[in-house]
């Protein structure tokens, strides 16, 4: 499968959590953007939704990274 590009509020931590109905809409959109069905919805939660971790390229096992500061941002001072 290729990396799909994310729909917009798909992130990590919610497809960590994601059950039940939110896994089937999510699996549903997946299938209507590639105009053909590419995941199924079959087996317990944990196997759609390693399906799906798979088919966006999401590794379920990664950390969130931290947000990094934008450079100056921290330094500079604020202007009135």
């Amino acid at each position: 499968m290729s990396s799909m590009p994310l729909p917009n509020s798909l992130m990590l931590e919610a497809l960590r959590n994601v059950k039940g109905a939110e896994l089937r809409h999510w699996i549903n959109q997946a299938n209507t953007a590639a105009g053909r069905k590419v995941l199924t919805q079959q087996g317990r939660v944990d196997d759609p939704r390693k399906r799906l971790a798979t088919y966006y390229s999401i590794d379920l096992n990664a950390t969130d990274a931290p947000a990094a500061p934008i450079k100056g941002v921290l330094n500079s001072k604020v202007r009135s």
